[in-house]
């Protein structure tokens, strides 16, 4: 139990060192910013595209005869809302699996295991495609829970 719990105070000094949270922090931060960005100058356009997609459905007719009426002037802005926070999510996962890991991982070795013998291996294509594994599984569980965010 002795190692178990060194092992733990270790990984939480290695978690609250300046660089480590710096890393962990920058690309949520970055993914802020550029979907922030883009918003600031797309806004008006994505809202016009996604009133043009609601309209064709009987899901809006149906929101302003019910109870949710009061809302039904801002569907919309919902529904773009609702789409943007898994969009800067994924951004902040690719940014996270193709550039901050290795940056983490030589930290951690660098600082911890320096005796240990660096092996060849993990290349970018990897990363990536270990991102894109993981964004298939948010995506999956978002759309499964999204009925719950109603």
């Amino acid at each position: 139990m002795k190692i178990v719990l060194s092992a733990l105070v270790a990984a939480l000094k290695s978690l609250f060192h300046p660089r480590m949270l710096a890393l962990i922090l920058w690309p949520m931060l970055a993914s802020l910013v550029i979907w922030v960005g883009l918003s600031f100058f797309f806004w008006s356009n994505w809202i016009n595209q996604l009133a043009a997609l609601v309209q064709l459905t009987s899901a809006e007719q149906w929101v302003a005869q019910g109870v949710l009426a009061i809302i039904s002037h801002y569907l919309i802005t919902v529904i773009l809302v609702m789409l943007l926070i898994p969009l800067i999510y994924i951004t902040a996962l690719m940014a996270t699996a193709v550039f901050v890991m290795p940056m983490m991982v030589n930290h951690v070795a660098q600082k911890n295991f320096p005796q240990l013998e660096r092996k060849l291996g993990g290349s970018t294509s990897g990363s990536v495609l270990n991102s894109i594994w993981a964004i298939v599984v948010y995506c999956t569980g978002w759309i499964l829970t999204l009925p719950l965010w109603l």
